[in-house]
């Protein structure tokens, strides 16, 4: 077969060959031909269907082509720069959601071009370009005098995270835009849902280590909040659009999205009692607080650290209750992986730890009519499998109205820097307020 390999917009190469294409991707027969994106790094390589910028490492600027550095100079301007070369048409791909916000670049969009190939011959066929919007939302084609017409469209593709949109965006040029920048707006509700998911899933993965596959969405414009709906054949993130314009908006779609990834890779949601609506400082039930506070703190760090000052000082709101408040609940699991150093706080602990503890937590209650062992659904079945132990008379002071297990079990393998008595320390300063045990020597 023959595969195109795209390098960058205008390099592209025909290499022989027989290859797979990503994990779970479709296998490239020898009379299939299909384009596809090689990142190629000096010790390493990876072919994806699509153009995954998530894959670039930090602080290289993702965009094909040779690696550049985050902050290099550009062989062109800026939208506020002047010179332009005559023989380019600049398109300045952008989104906005208010007036107050303002354009913003519409990274990771596809652009496609087309022009006529020979002008002013019958049949003269049509050209067709691909590139991806870098970071500064500046794309190029070459302009064709005296012709000169080219035209598009915009799509946020399908990625192995999220599903995609086509159609976010059309335009038309000709030869009175050569060497200009034109201004190309996308359909925001179409595209910014789609890049912050992205966004968020792929930071969110990396953080737990788990993986799940492609996330659907949609938008609601009415009343209403954002909500996940894991049953069977849908797994769908619904997200109100009427508040986008916010800047809590990228926290919501990462929570929405904490939920997804615990649905689907970290051992399944549950049903939880007075839990609509719901509410950081509000009093809910165990089984709420423990669901939603997972989800509160993968807003937080999906967000990269939206609410994460918050939930440090979560604590100093003097309540009752605390393990049936998904406030304390995000705080606590904050402390657990977080590097502040605080007091009361001793714990530093990798996310793929804390997300094998909450996928793989079973609590035993011995019952003639239930199963011995059960699934974790309480925060307090949390710090249990954390220590990996119970004791009966903290449960008792710390999780009023509900009985101990006789014991736990989980999955997970500990931290070198593992200890029982700090994780204890950690969450009683989140989960009690005053109720201090004296560690076990």
């Amino acid at each position: 077969m023959e595969r195109r390999l795209r390098r960058s917009r205008r390099r592209r190469g025909l290499l022989p060959g027989d290859t797979h294409g990503p994990d779970g991707g479709p296998y490239l027969f020898d009379d299939v031909v299909r384009s596809a994106w090689m990142f190629i790094s000096e010790t390493d390589g990876r072919l994806t269907r699509w153009f995954e910028d998530t894959i670039f490492p930090e602080g290289v600027h993702p965009v094909a082509g040779p690696a550049t550095a985050d902050g290099a100079m550009y062989s062109r301007p800026g939208p506020g720069g002047t010179t332009w070369h005559p023989d380019s048409v600049y398109l300045y791909v952008v989104y906005t959601v208010s007036q107050i916000v303002g354009f913003k670049p519409a990274v990771g969009t596809v652009i496609h071009a087309h022009w006529v190939e020979f002008p002013g011959v019958p049949g003269g066929g049509v050209g067709t370009e691909v590139v991806t919007v870098p970071e500064d939302g500046i794309v190029a084609f070459w302009c064709r005098p005296p012709a000169g017409s080219t035209w598009g469209s915009g799509h946020a593709p399908d990625t192995y995270l999220v599903q995609g949109r086509t159609d976010i965006a059309s335009w038309y040029t000709n030869e009175r835009h050569c060497g200009q920048l034109v201004q190309v707006e996308v359909l925001a509700h179409r595209y910014l849902p789609w890049r912050l998911l992205n966004l968020s899933a792929d930071t969110l993965q990396k953080h737990f280590g788990h993986t799940r596959g492609r996330i659907k969405w949609k938008l609601h414009f009415g009343s209403g909040g954002s909500y996940y709906n894991g049953l069977p054949g849908v797994d769908k993130i619904t997200l109100a659009w009427g508040n986008a314009a916010g800047a809590r908006f990228p926290w919501t779609v990462a929570h929405e999205y904490g939920h997804a990834l615990h649905h689907k890779a970290l051992g399944g949601m549950w049903g939880a009692g007075n839990c609509d609506p719901h509410s950081f400082d509000v009093i809910s039930s165990y089984e709420c607080a423990l669901q939603e506070g997972f989800a509160d703190y993968a807003g937080t760090v999906g967000s990269g650290g939206y609410y994460e000052n918050y939930f440090e000082h979560f604590d100093d709101l003097q309540r009752d209750r605390r393990p049936e408040i998904e406030g304390y609940v995000a705080a606590l699991f904050l402390d657990l992986t977080d590097d502040r150093e605080e007091e009361g706080d001793y714990t530093e602990y990798p996310g793929l730890y804390v997300a094998e503890v909450f996928k793989s937590c079973e609590v035993k209650h011995p019952r003639w009519w239930r199963g011995d062992w059960r699934k974790r659904n309480k925060v307090s079945d949390i710090v249990w499998c954390l220590e990996r132990l119970v004791t009966p008379g903290v449960h008792a002071l710390a999780f009023p109205d509900t009985n101990a297990p006789d014991t736990v079990r989980e999955m997970a393998g500990e931290p070198p820097d593992w200890h029982w008595s700090d994780i204890r320390l950690t969450w009683l300063k989140n989960l009690t307020d005053g109720l201090v045990t004296r560690p076990r020597e």
